[in-house]
């Protein structure tokens, strides 16, 4: 049997200096990914946009995932550092903005919830630190859910 890869971009929430959410926010912004919170300050050419930690989350539900099979959450690019929590539990952390990764799933329950706290502050284990461009923060690439037997 072969891998299955599902593109999950649709339908995240999103939030600037909020708290890791027990269950899905009702009252944070509504977006689809790829998405940078820096889309507008970051444009003026300027140093003084945002640089900080921002949340997203998004609920899964359990049919989406297959039975007796192995299930990685694949993020193409998260910038620069970020966590990575699956129903409450840190299940990665990650620094780089520029790599791709992969996150192994450890269970799955009927609904799920998965949030991604990611952090555009400067930051000594990621590369740059200075450079003649913004660095952008949000989930910028696609984000999806690999199904392999």
């Amino acid at each position: 049997m072969s891998r299955t890869i599902q593109t999950i971009n649709k339908d995240w929430r999103f939030a600037k200096s909020a708290s890791l959410p027990a269950a899905l926010p009702t009252d944070w912004e509504r977006l689809d990914l790829p998405y940078t919170w820096n889309g507008d300050d970051g444009q003026d050419g300027g140093n003084d946009y945002f640089r900080g930690e921002c949340l997203f989350a998004k609920a899964l539900d359990g049919a989406l995932f297959a039975q007796d099979k192995v299930h990685y959450l694949q993020f193409d690019g998260v910038n620069s550092s970020c966590a990575v929590y699956w129903n409450g539990d840190c299940l990665a952390k990650h620094d780089g903005g520029y790599s791709t990764f992969r996150v192994r799933i450890p269970s799955v329950q009927a609904e799920n919830l998965l949030v991604v706290s990611v952090d555009n502050a400067p930051n000594d284990t990621v590369y740059p630190q200075t450079a003649d461009f913004t660095f952008y923060g949000g989930i910028y690439r696609d984000v999806r859910l690999v199904i392999v037997p």
